[in-house]
This record gives C-alpha cells, structure tokens and sequence, in this order.
C-alpha cells in the first residue's frame, strides 16, 4: 500500500527536517494553520478568528493540490506557498512577538509591550528574526488571516512611535489578557516548552550565517532552564532587569 502523507500542523522551525529525514520529502507535507482555538467545555472547540490553513511542498514538483482542495471543501480558508521555509519562518515571526517575554515575566503580552524596556527587547527580537531571514533569502509572506509583510515592514520603517501601538495592537487584538502558547507550555510543568523550535532554532540558524541573536537566545535558554526547573520562576516575575541581564550575558557571549 501506498504510504500515508504526513502533513506537519505544529509550529515552529525544523519540524519537516525531521520528519524528511525519517519518512523522505515525498511523504511530507508543511502547513501552518492561523486559527486560534480555545477549548471552551470538554467536548467543544471553538475557532477565536477568520484564519486559515498554509501548505507547502517540501520537494521540488510535489503535487499539493488536491490537499489544498479537500481542506477548502472543508470550509477551511486554504492556500498553497511555495516556499515552505518561508512559510514557516513567517508563521514563526509572527509566533514569537510577546510569548517568550510574556512566559519568562508571567505576564500577559499587552503588559509586556507597555513597558519601554520591554517593547526594545521586542523589537530586537523581531529585527534579529528579520536579518537571519534576509541572508537566509526567505521571503516574509502573508498568511490566512495574518500579515506577516506588515509586521515586517512596520519594524523596518516607520519612527517607534508609530511602531509601539501598531505591535501592542496586535498582541492585545490577538490574544487579548490571555497568556501565550510559551506560559501554557511552562506553566504545565512538561519540563520542555516549543521555544526550542522558535526563538531557540532563530538563534541557531543566526548562528549559521554569522548573524547574533542574544535576545532569541537569551530568551529560549531562560525559558528552557524555567521549564527544567534549573533556573526559578519566581526570580523573573515580573523583573525585566533580570531578564536583561541574561541578554547581556547572551550578547557577551556571542561576541566571542
């Protein structure tokens, strides 16, 4: 029998390395789903925006389709990208903007981006994001329901002024007072967190290309120290100075 297609819904970067490499490229299928769900009762899941489902091949000439077809008659909003890392890298970026900090400080994103301090570790945050990607030669695309294009171009043009209410707009309009996909991971006590595949793999393939990136990696290190209970919660609630200094400590460390 024909082996089954797999098609990745998690988030996150390198998820379809993995599985290429154990199953081959013909057997794997990206996707990237812009819906937000919430589990309103034990038997009811409820869709929280108008978003959609991304696929993308993962080799040359594979035929997608009629996957992209068979979602859409589901009645789900479907599109095919052609460039899957693209597709990933843009999800990412959007992922990533107030969920590591809102984790690590135990506060909702739109408290994050009051703080001045805060909103500067966010855009250096995205702006590292957006370098890497740029020698990387990936695309910032627009998905279902999401403008990647304009976060990007946002934080690479307009006066900070301008940038601070467009961003807290977004977290606030996106998740409201609840706690990001990060703190759900931490507080849950897994002892692992999906950082590792945001802003940890950001830092790695920063790395790749000669490009620093002490905030994605100082901010997926802490997390992950967090959820393996080396480093203690209660020393970065609600203290941005403390995670300050592991940035700085990141930054030393990556000038070596």
């Amino acid at each position: 029998p024909k082996p089954p297609t797999i098609i990745t819904t998690q988030n996150g970067i390198g998820i379809e390395k993995i599985l290429v490499d154990q199953f081959g490229a013909q057997q794997v299928i990206a996707g990237s789903f812009t819906i937000a769900l919430s589990k309103e009762a034990t038997n009811q899941i409820v869709a929280e925006n108008d978003g959609g489902f991304a696929l993308a091949p993962t080799q040359s000439g594979q035929k997608i389709k009629e996957w992209v077809k068979l979602f859409k008659e589901a009645d789900i909003d479907s599109v095919r990208i052609k460039n899957y890392q693209s597709m990933k890298w843009s999800k990412a970026l959007l992922n990533i903007v107030g969920n590591a900090s809102s984790a690590i400080l135990n506060r909702p994103p739109g408290v994050i981006y009051k703080s001045n301090a805060m909103f500067e570790l966010e855009m250096r945050m995205i702006e590292e994001t957006l370098d890497i990607m740029q020698a990387r030669k990936l695309k910032v695309i627009n998905l279902p329901g999401w403008s990647a294009t304009q976060l990007s171009f946002s934080v690479r043009r307009l006066p900070k002024p301008l940038i601070k209410p467009f961003l807290t707009n977004i977290v606030s309009g996106g998740r409201g007072d609840k706690m990001p996909s990060f703190y759900i991971d931490l507080n849950s006590g897994k002892g692992k967190n999906e950082v590792l595949f945001h802003n940890g793999a950001i830092a790695r393939a920063g790395r790749a290309v000669n490009i620093p990136a002490p905030v994605n990696a100082a901010y997926s290190d802490v997390l992950l120290k967090l959820a393996r209970e080396e480093y203690d919660w209660r020393d970065f609630d609600g203290k941005p100075k403390r995670l300050y200094a592991e940035v700085r400590r990141w930054e030393k460390a990556l000038r070596y």
